[in-house]
């Protein structure tokens, strides 16, 4: 009898150790699960240029076949943008029909706004804030107050070192001062422009080598960093919002971010580039 009792008692125990186990396990699991990833802002950044890059690849690919094709301004610039959607729709971070729309439908914004310059004559191509009028209801005042100072930083500073010094102090102060949902924003913007900034640095002549001799390409004037990364901002921003309105994720490595993001590196690659384009021809 007692033999039995102590089997039974036995295994009580041992079913109360493994429910106790299997709860705690399961409590890990679901904790981990709800934990928020860190996000890599900078992934944004280095997305941005290498579209800057696969489109420098297809507009040498596409003038050597026919030059004679591409005579204007207008010619130029829309060959650029077929570039950029073709990137978008090639890109390994827009992993689904959804992003891959979002982020094109972003990048026309600025093109359509090159090209009304061009057609009317215009010839300042920056926007005079660092996000579009159409979202300007959308940001909150600490982001706008954000956006203004890294706009100083831009203006203020022609060397790309002092620029990417005050826009690593600036993202300090987003971390320690904005939301969570402010940030997205934010830091995304910050590293589209480091990245704009220090690739054009690197890469201006190597454009100029390429095109300007046999396309003329310059406007009689110094090309302006200031400029491209101002519109490179703004339209990344303009596309991070619209694109975290329309939903959508995108994936980076081991995160899937909102929709956002497919909006800020869409905007942002077809403002920067189209702004460079119109600013060396």
């Amino acid at each position: 009898m007692k033999s039995k009792l102590f089997s039974f008692g036995f295994l009580l125990v041992g079913l109360s150790l493994f429910l106790l186990t299997s709860t705690f396990l399961f409590s890990c699991k679901k904790e981990s699960v709800s934990t928020p990833k860190k996000i890599d802002y900078n992934l944004i950044g280095a997305e941005h240029n290498k579209g800057l890059d696969y489109v420098f690849n297809y507009v040498k690919e596409n003038t050597a076949k026919d030059k004679s094709k591409f005579k204007t301004k207008a010619d130029f610039l829309s060959l650029v943008e077929k570039g950029t959607q073709e990137f978008l729709e090639n890109s390994d971070l827009l992993v689904n029909e959804k992003n891959i729309a979002i982020a094109i439908d972003e990048s026309k914004k600025p093109f359509t706004f090159y090209s009304s310059c061009i057609n009317s004559g215009i010839k300042s191509t920056t926007l005079e804030k660092l996000w579009p009028d159409e979202v300007d209801n959308l940001l909150t005042d600490k982001q706008k107050e954000i956006l203004s100072e890294m706009n100083d930083i831009l203006n203020n500073n022609t060397d790309i070192q002092a620029i990417i010094e005050g826009l690593n102090k600036l993202e300090d102060k987003i971390n320690s001062e904005c939301s969570t949902e402010e940030k997205d924003v934010l830091l995304s913007a910050t590293s589209i422009a480091k990245y704009s900034f220090q690739y054009w640095h690197d890469n201006f002549d190597t454009w100029m080598n390429e095109f300007g001799k046999e396309y003329n390409l310059t406007s009689g004037r110094k090309f302006s960093w200031s400029e491209v990364g101002k519109n490179d901002v703004a339209y990344g921003v303009g596309g991070g919002v619209a694109g975290a309105i329309v939903g959508g994720s995108v994936s980076l490595g081991i995160l899937t971010l909102p929709g956002w993001a497919a909006g800020a590196i869409g905007g942002a690659v077809g403002g920067s580039i189209g702004n460079a384009i119109l600013q060396i021809w």
